[in-house]
């Protein structure tokens, strides 16, 4: 019976940390590899070929998923003033319609997004300094769209249950 109980509670912690813990690495990774190419740069007198690219691409990856933990956190970037000068209930569907509109973007984003990770993947494109297959990136990308589409109906789901049950937001 604990067991069953202990993994719900670690469920629930992995789901309400888990893009932090994604940002967090990407984070960690482009401070260290960033610092190597400066020792490297300073101290050695000889730069790293890869250190950029791998930068570049950890950034394109959390941008991605803080899309999702934005989502997750209920901080996504909104005008609240307009919204403010409609009465309480037009402000509900206000609020519901923006959800909505981001849902229908995101889903746009992700099915496109396996397109050109297929299309990465079908063509062998690899990147320019670390050899790596792109389509590895895209696949990334296109995981951290699915998060945040399902991110988004969580709190599409949030949402409408707390509009029901008369708690105002």
């Amino acid at each position: 019976m604990g067991g069953k109980s202990n993994m719900k509670k670690e469920l629930q912690t992995l789901d309400q940390h888990f893009e932090e813990v994604i940002l967090g690495v990407f984070l960690l990774l482009i401070t260290a590899v960033i610092f190597l190419q400066i020792i490297f740069r300073y101290a050695v007198s000889s730069s790293l070929i890869w250190p950029e690219e791998f930068a570049r691409y950890c950034l394109v990856c959390s941008t991605i998923f803080s899309l999702a933990y934005c989502m997750r956190k209920g901080i996504m970037m909104k005008i609240d003033i307009v919204a403010n000068l409609f009465p309480k209930m037009v402000r509900k569907v206000l609020n519901l319609a923006i959800y909505l509109l981001s849902l229908y973007l995101y889903l746009y984003l992700f099915y496109y997004s396996i397109d050109v990770a297929r299309t990465a993947a079908d063509t062998s494109q690899k990147s320019t300094a670390m050899q790596i297959p792109m389509s590895l990136i895209y696949w990334v990308c296109t995981f951290a769209l699915a998060l945040t589409v399902f991110r988004t109906v969580q709190c599409i789901v949030s949402y409408i249950k707390k509009w029901k049950e008369g708690e105002d937001k």
